[in-house]
């Protein structure tokens, strides 16, 4: 049962702090049982480090959709498909007071393995993916269409349309407030065409929503699809890896300069990743781990030396895959395909020791085999997105927590617990003492 605790001091101050300790006992288990009232659903599943449970399921299954915290710790479910099946418009919003998923706004485009970032006045700007029913092949509609979600009436709004049509492509909020986009699969004919592995695009271009319009900056060097963008402590935009074209992963990525507008190539990583996710880490690194043609091996991108590092190896070769940072200043991989099937394990990247531990068995698979899929951000929930403000009478006993939703046939959705060790005094979350 003791599974989750406020943390509001270090790990070491609360085991050496004999009182605090017996009082936690007795609010563990009080916040145990408003939590288990709350999700409906049953006991957690104890971690080597942190712990999972599930919580109420999407409205609509849906994988290849996006994620995103809003203000309020609200987090809006947006597009995304059923393989083989169908592609939706529809969107949906989990309440971390509640734990409840309600219907919201349709878009106006049916959409998935689009972006969606959020902007600095608390609205969502959805852009680009794949339209039309998914084929199962590598051969599929992109759309170049965009648009914007607001909280406070629950619509959404067309915007002006991309200069280039894209999906897997990366995105990015800028410290200036405007969002870039970059490469991704695209076209060589006017809609409504289909697009392979053939036509992918180095292309860049950057959203001002205070002008709702699209500017071309400088195209990358590389053209690349189906990885990440990781924004760097001095306002760089880092987009590691991903593939090239068909079966041709990359070794090199590329960082973004907003005050030049230029593109500038790393070094080459150790090895090739794909479909591979890129994790900001609290002291400014960015961590890449497994991918497609990745294998085990993880690396570490040091903003200040511009250099890659090869760290510890995670237990598990895997890609499209969720992944997060944690508010005890580690890395989340979780789900995704192992081959030949998805798996349900997780793995915390601890960069104080630069190893991976087992994060535990989430309770459904998240994830896909598609090749038309890409890894995607976990949510960690909070009251302010941007600032990771725990504000309880908002995120309640979520403040902390990470959220797994969708990436599957049925919307299971999972928790994820981090664990106590390493959360800062000043931030006050809910952790796992394991």
């Amino acid at each position: 049962m003791r599974d989750r605790i406020l943390a509001t001091g270090t790990h070491d101050e609360r085991r050496r702090n004999g009182t605090f300790a017996r009082r936690a006992t007795v609010a563990v288990l009080a916040l145990l049982t408003a939590f288990a009232g709350t999700t409906g659903v049953g006991s957690a599943q104890t971690a080597a480090e942190g712990s999972w449970r599930p919580t109420r399921p999407q409205l609509v299954p849906r994988t290849d959709h996006s994620n995103t915290l809003m203000f309020g710790g609200k987090v809006l479910s947006a597009g995304g498909r059923i393989p083989a099946t169908t592609y939706h418009a529809s969107a949906e919003i989990f309440d971390s007071k509640t734990n409840l998923w309600t219907a919201t706004g349709s878009m106006a485009t049916a959409r998935w393995s689009h972006t969606a970032t959020l902007l600095p006045d608390g609205r969502v700007l959805v852009a680009g993916g794949f339209t039309g029913t998914p084929s199962g092949s590598n051969s599929q509609s992109v759309t170049d269409t965009a648009e914007i979600y607001n909280p406070a009436s629950g619509t959404w709004t067309t915007v002006p349309a991309l200069n280039v049509r894209r999906a897997l492509h990366s995105a990015a909020l800028l410290p200036d407030g405007r969002v870039l986009v970059a490469g991704g699969r695209t076209c060589n004919q006017a809609p409504p065409a289909v697009c392979n592995f053939t036509f992918v695009t180095t292309s860049a271009e950057i959203y001002d929503p205070a002008t709702n319009t699209w500017t071309p900056t400088a195209n990358m060097n590389v053209p690349r699809h189906t990885t990440n963008a990781a924004r760097l402590p001095d306002g760089r935009i880092l987009i590691p890896n991903g593939f090239w074209g068909q079966g041709d992963p990359r070794r090199e990525g590329e960082w973004y300069d907003p005050a030049t507008g230029a593109w500038t190539l790393t070094e080459l990583t150790e090895t090739t990743h794909a479909r591979q996710g890129a994790i900001e880490l609290s002291d400014g690194k960015v961590v890449i781990a497994a991918g497609f043609t990745g294998g085990v091996i993880s690396e570490v991108f040091d903003p200040v030396t511009n250099t890659w590092t090869r760290v510890g190896n995670v237990a598990q070769a895997r890609f499209n895959f969720f992944f997060t940072g944690l508010p005890n200043g580690r890395a989340l991989i979780a789900g995704g395909q192992v081959p030949p099937s998805l798996t349900r394990t997780s793995e915390v990247y601890d960069p104080t020791t630069g190893t991976w531990r087992s994060g535990g068995t989430m309770p459904s698979t998240h994830g896909s085999s598609s090749s038309l899929s890409n890894s995607y951000k976990a949510v960690l929930i909070s009251s302010n997105p941007f600032t990771l403000e725990t504000n309880h009478a908002v995120c309640a006993s979520l403040c902390g927590v990470v959220l797994v939703a969708g990436g599957n046939t049925t919307g299971a959705s999972d928790l994820y617990v981090p664990a106590c060790a390493g959360i800062p005094p000043n931030l006050s979350v809910y952790c796992s003492p394991h």
